[in-house]
């Protein structure tokens, strides 16, 4: 023993320097993880490898540099003794880690199946001798090497098998499984390590083991560094204690990854735990990244009490509950912050009670107001809204009065009037309503509008529910407007069908109700206009009558003043002709308004002819243009054309299509800036359109540079007698007719028109005509002028 100690028998080289550095560095390394965990059967089994791994790795840099054999010999029986302990220890460790507690008391009994090993070590069947290589003394294998490489890699199998089905299993949480695979990663390089067995069957080769275990430490100590290894435990609480909440439960890393859900959490998403787990928190509770922001410094430090926070956690698209949220830090067994656990406490039900209450206290508010002219009743009411918690009986008495004196008001309306649900199931209608459809309110509360009270158009044809009023104001984006439908309307005009089928054409007005901005129903008021249609033909039929009758006088000045300016009659003097000139452009303006007024009746009446024939679209637009050459040589405003080419013949009516070119390109000039541009454009293309769900065969575009249409007005630009403010003054002989009569054709022919206008930018209007050309009109016997 005494030679093995002393200096003299050994002699330092290059060749040992990595073993003896491994060796200490493993050595350091076991004995960190000893000191400062747990002491648990993973930390002890761990520093144990580190052991046999430093006995292995020092015992081989010693036996390089002795200088007899008998010294080496000791060394390389002191390095068995480490490779052989190595294997059960790994073992051990490997089932401590993935926590499988009965598989760790039989990897005890593996341990027992290496002891005859040990036992045998002292004689030469394990190590039989060593000999001189130039790196130093190894050594050679007995007759029981091979028999105990085998068993190795049987052990080592045994260990990867483990692994990679505790990988697969549920059992384990992500911290835990991030453990097996740094595991599996360490153990696989340092199994690399068994090249130091290549001289023990007698290969001439320098054992490069150390560089295996050098590369194992390496990774244990980035992972215990970086990734905490060894101080993610597993979870403190069983998911059987979780599952017991009635609240929702999600636990995340720092990354907010989700780690875990209870049962409640998966039902209330209606998704699986797998589906749930490594899923991102944010797509559940969306601002809990504003959330931990607010915190973030309670949040590193750990709160000692939970934070409590109003939030929402979206169930889908469409659905989400308001909750309390619950956050805090997670801690390990070690005490180490690990992640995140937050619980949602659902408070929607309590929150809809304390809008139901303040909606109440609202209403009794406004009761309180309306009462204000009878003094001593108002101190009644206070007294009572005062005491309203200790007498609930009371303020529902008053309340049902309240109730039935508006329902009172509701029913002696002179209108019908109908109350539905957000379904269209009705709720509440009135005498009137009962009067006009013959229709009594215990047959109608219950039953869906649209079956009840059927809506069809002048063509007998049910208006389908979708363009219903009702379903409108649910639509996102649409605005609530009163809707008046009359004979004379250039819209569709609606009637109401009665249980005896018969029909009379109604004016609705209908109303959302309103709480929080949620739609819970809607009132639908209407009325009976036969009256005003009567009203309106009889308007339309003297405006007719008028305006025919005017154009033949009017005509008769036209052409007298006709002759005086071309001195048919006589010489004029220059004054008498400025006189003269002035009269006869008065005129012309008043025959324009005539015909306008008559063409506007006729369409108002129906009483306008459409003749289509196969007619040339751009001829026509040309002939126009040529028309309007003067008037925008004078206000320097260039028409550009853009025709698509092969433009196939329309079936059009072509003084209505000339009438229609004609109002879009001269409002393009009239209304346009000095020496600004406007561009007509006829296509077929559908990628020209700008309306969602049209596609037509033919597009007319007209583009102008000119001063637009302020967005205030642009809901009114298709009416009567209607000019935005911003063009009054540019042209002071306007009728504001010209537009009101190109939707009518329009509408009335099968097409249809839109625009698209930006306030001093100018403005586009599109005008699309059907495959099929203009529908014919039967009924029509008067030409438009």
């Amino acid at each position: 023993m005494l030679a093995i100690i002393t200096a003299q028998n050994y002699s330092f080289n290059f060749y040992s320097y990595p073993f003896l550095l491994v060796g200490l560095v493993i050595l350091s390394l076991g004995i960190i993880v000893f000191v400062n965990k747990s002491k648990k059967m993973v930390h002890l089994s761990f520093f144990a490898v580190t052991l046999s791994l430093f006995l292995w790795m020092v015992s081989n840099g010693f036996s390089f540099m002795s200088l007899n054999e008998s010294v080496a010999l000791f060394w390389q029986k002191m390095c068995w003794i480490g490779v052989i302990t190595l294997v059960p220890n790994l073992y051990i460790f490997t089932h401590s880690l993935i926590d499988d507690a009965g598989k760790v008391k039989k990897a005890i009994l593996v341990y027992l199946t290496f002891i005859p090993f040990l036992i045998l070590l002292p004689s030469s069947l394990i190590v039989s001798r060593v000999k001189k290589y130039y790196w130093g003394y190894d050594a050679v294998g007995g007759d029981l090497i091979t028999a105990f490489v085998v068993y190795v890699l049987i052990v080592l199998f045994l260990i990867f098998y483990s692994s990679i089905r505790a990988l697969s299993s549920d059992k384990l949480n992500q911290t835990q499984k991030s453990q097996v695979r740094i595991h599996v990663i360490s153990t696989f390089i340092a199994s690399l390590s068994a090249l130091d067995f290549l001289p023990s069957f007698g290969q001439d080769y320098y054992p490069l083991g150390f560089i295996a275990v050098g590369l194992w430490a390496a990774v244990i100590s980035i992972a215990i560094n970086r990734y905490q290894l060894f101080t993610l435990d597993p979870m403190l609480a069983t998911p059987s204690v979780f599952n017991t909440m009635i609240d929702l439960l999600f636990i995340t890393d720092f990354e907010g990854r989700i780690t875990y859900v209870n049962h409640v959490t998966c039902k209330t998403l209606g998704k699986s735990m797998g589906e749930l787990k490594d899923g991102e928190i944010k797509d559940f509770i969306p601002d809990i990244g504003t959330i931990l922001g607010k915190n973030k410094d309670l949040m590193a430090k750990g709160f000692k009490a939970p934070v409590l926070i109003d939030t929402t956690v979206v169930l889908d698209k469409d659905k989400k509950i308001t909750v309390e949220l619950s956050a805090n830090v997670i801690r390990n067994q070690s005490g180490i912050k690990v992640g995140y656990v937050f619980i949602c406490h659902d408070v929607s039900k309590e929150k809809e009670a304390s809008e139901s209450r303040t909606a109440m206290l609202k209403n009794l508010q406004e009761s309180e107001k309306e009462l204000g002219a009878k003094v001593e009743e108002l101190e009644s009411v206070k007294k009572a809204m005062l005491n309203v918690l200790e007498d609930l009986n009371d303020e529902k008495v008053k309340l049902e009065k309240s109730k039935a004196r508006d329902e009172a008001v509701l029913l002696a309306i002179g209108e019908g009037l109908v109350v539905t649900d957000r379904a269209g199931r009705v709720l509440l209608v009135n005498r009137t309503f009962e009067e006009m459809l013959n229709i009594t309110s215990n047959e109608a509360i219950g039953k869906s509008l649209n079956r009840l009270v059927p809506m069809v158009d002048e063509q007998g044809k049910v208006v389908p529910a979708k363009k219903r009023l009702r379903v409108l104001l649910m639509m996102p984006g649409k605005r609530v407007v009163p809707m008046r439908t009359t004979y004379f309307s250039t819209t569709d005009t609606y009637y109401f069908v009665r249980r005896d089928k018969s029909k009379f054409p109604v004016s609705i007005t209908t109303t959302p109700i309103l709480i929080k901005g949620k739609v819970l129903g809607v009132v639908e008021v209407f009325r009976d206009v036969t009256k005003e249609r009567e009203v309106d033909r009889a308007k339309s039929e003297f405006v007719s009558l008028a305006s025919h009758q005017l154009r033949t006088p009017l005509s008769t000045i036209s052409w007298y003043a006709e002759m005086l300016l071309s001195e048919d009659v006589g010489k004029v003097s220059t004054g008498q002709r400025k006189y003269i000139d002035q009269i006869y452009k008065a005129n012309r303006r008043l025959i324009e308004l005539v015909d306008a007024l008559l063409n506007v009746s006729r369409l108002e009446m129906g009483t306008f002819m459409v003749e289509p024939t196969t007619c040339d679209i751009v001829e026509i637009t040309r002939d126009v243009i040529d028309e309007l050459k003067p008037l925008a040589l004078g206000k320097e405003v260039k028409i550009k054309e853009n025709f698509e080419k092969n433009l196939p013949p329309v079936k059009a009516d072509p003084k209505l299509l000339r009438i229609i070119i004609q109002n879009l390109l001269t409002n393009s000039v009239k209304y346009n800036k000095n020496k600004g541009n406007v561009l007509i454009e006829i296509l077929t293309d559908g990628s020209n359109r700008n309306e969602i769900g049209k596609h037509e065969d033919y597009v007319i575009k007209v583009s102008d540079t000119g001063y637009g249409i302020p967005k205030e007005q642009q809901s009114q630009i298709f009416t009567k007698m209607f000019r935005a403010d911003n063009v009054k003054s540019l042209d002071t002989e306007g009728t504001g007719l010209g537009l009101y009569m190109v939707k009518s054709i329009v509408e009335h022919t099968g097409g249809k028109i839109w625009f698209e206008s930006e306030i001093y930018k100018g403005t586009t209007f599109f005008v699309s005509l059907p495959q099929s050309g203009m529908k014919k009109k039967k009924e029509g016997t008067k030409e438009l002028i």
